[in-house]
């Protein structure tokens, strides 16, 4: 049966429609695909690099020119020794020493290090190696088999390869068909390829860790030192007024004496003496209680050096004179601008 024009002319165009059908839905598909490929790997995208943002300094804070030196070099590590004081340079030794804060702060570099080492090694190859051997010897029964991995150490026991060479010879495995050996050994290598940055990023989060671990640690560093230099500094300070108040208070007791001498001969009134005597119990109290604030900088300073508070006693300090004559001619300090000056706070370094 032959069909006629007009069908078969129906027929190839609808063949033909549906081909440019077919070929669309695959250009949708493909187009589709490769959109979704696409936010696919946008979600991989890596982090962008870091970089510190522009401080806007002022270019000139006086009409002197500032040194040019690095923020390291604005404060000395060790400040306190221009002071030319041996007991404050023992005091903050035996505080660097004993501090517990700085041996946290220190343990937690060392953690830091370890975890740039442990970070740094899992971007690097691994490879794993494994060996085996089973032996098996047939018999009557069915057969028994000896692997070399099961074996223990135990002195009660027969050593394998006593074993081995008691039931299971060469010369067996040759003629007995039933025998058999069997060695495996395998060696595996993998690498996985930092493609998106992920061990690179985690690599410079580590470090920054570290970075930070150092930073804290000098500024506990700093805060320890400056505190011990504090207290002991105010125990010169208080020392001082001690001094001072006592010579007062012997002034005080002395013409107290006066009075009470020219009082019993009619000299002078009653009042007067009774005025002087409050100024005695004024210095008595006054002595009263710079003794008091002294026990407390002992208190805060045997903290800071890491002993017991209450039991340590400082003796008397004599730095004015050691403080007075260690001070450096003018000429030879150094002026940094306060925005370079502030870049040496750990901080700020961090």
């Amino acid at each position: 049966m032959e069909l006629a024009p007009e069908s078969e002319n129906y027929f190839s165009e609808a063949k033909t429609d549906f081909k440019i059908r077919k070929e669309n839905m695959k250009a949708f598909f493909k187009m589709n695909i490769l959109l979704l490929s696409i936010l696919a790997f946008a979600s991989c995208a890596i982090s962008p690099d870091y970089k510190r943002p522009e401080v806007h300094k002022k270019e000139a804070w006086s009409e002197s020119e500032p040194a040019a030196v690095s923020p390291s070099q604005i404060i000395q590590t060790d400040w306190w020794t221009t002071f030319n004081d041996p007991y404050l340079n023992e005091l903050i030794a035996e505080a660097l020493s004993g501090s517990l804060d700085l041996r946290i702060l220190s343990g937690r570099i060392q953690e830091a290090e370890i975890t740039i080492k442990q970070t740094r090694a899992g971007a690097l190859p691994s490879v794993n190696s494994s060996a085996n051997t089973r032996y098996s010897r047939g018999t009557q029964y069915g057969s028994e088999s000896f692997d070399s991995e099961n074996t223990e150490d135990d002195t009660d026991s027969p050593d394998f390869e006593d074993i081995i060479n008691e039931n299971l010879s060469t010369s067996d495995l040759n003629t007995n068909p039933g025998n058999s050996q069997y060695i495996n050994a395998s060696l595996d290598i993998n690498w996985g390829i930092d493609i998106w940055g992920k061990n690179k990023n985690d690599y410079l989060a580590t470090k920054a860790e570290y970075k930070a671990s150092e930073a804290d640690y000098r500024a506990g560093y700093l805060k320890l030192v400056s505190d011990v230099a504090n207290a002991y500094f105010q125990l010169c300070k208080t020392d001082e007024q001690v001094e001072m108040s006592q010579k007062f208070y012997a002034d005080n007791r002395e013409k107290l004496d006066i009075y009470k001498n020219q009082y019993s001969e009619g000299l002078i009134p009653e009042w007067k003496v009774s005025r002087q005597e409050a100024e005695v119990k004024s210095s008595e109290q006054g002595l009263l209680e710079l003794d008091r604030n002294r026990k407390r900088l002992e208190n805060g300073i045997a903290v800071l050096l890491a002993n017991p508070p209450g039991n340590s006693r400082y003796p008397k300090t004599n730095c004015g004179d050691s403080c007075r004559s260690s001070g450096h001619p003018r000429e030879s300090l150094q002026i940094f601008y306060p925005g370079v000056r502030i870049l040496s706070r750990p901080s700020i370094v961090c």
